[in-house]
């Protein structure tokens, strides 16, 4: 399965998928005999994923089943839809600033909020190869989960606890 959602989902090469789980079967006496069959299943997986992606997410409302049919069952057939059309979309990337604002959204390529978080509507890298964040200029932090500490007013020198996890 988790090679299977690899493969599927996941931005992992589909020959590093493959190669993990064949290695994995051929690591237990009680499944080396089916790292072939693993092998093959996977590569043919690979081979047709854009189908088998195509109807695996037809099949189940582009959520699990599960959730899917709470999903249904709470608010109804059109609002799960519009919820599970909403969960396609990707967030916007909230980040906490150490110090110039707008000189970061400008390079993030974003927005300043009225609480001086800069807010980026689509990455244009991970967030690892951004300018700043090697040099710690900027965290993320979603704009809502900064508001408490704001609430205290100016803590120049004071120690702060974010408990948040």
């Amino acid at each position: 399965h988790v090679a299977a959602a690899q493969i599927l989902f996941l931005d992992i090469p589909d020959s590093a998928a493959v190669d993990l789980a064949v290695t994995h079967a051929k690591s237990d006496p009680r499944t080396v005999r089916f790292s072939g069959l693993v092998n093959g299943v996977l590569r043919t997986l690979a081979r047709s994923k854009q189908a088998e992606l195509a109807a695996a997410l037809a099949a189940t409302d582009e959520a699990p089943k599960w959730f899917s049919d709470r999903l249904k069952a709470a608010y109804g057939v059109d609002k799960a839809r519009q919820i599970l059309a909403a969960h396609r979309h990707e967030a916007p990337v909230d980040f906490t600033i150490k110090s110039d604002p707008a000189l970061w959204a400008e390079r993030l390529g974003g927005i300043v909020l009225p609480t001086g978080t800069v807010r980026v509507e689509k990455l244009s890298a991970s967030v690892t190869e951004l300018p700043g964040f090697e040099d710690g200029a900027w965290w993320v932090q979603d704009a809502a989960a900064s508001l408490p500490a704001r609430l205290f007013g100016d803590i120049a020198g004071l120690r702060v606890a974010d408990l948040c996890a």
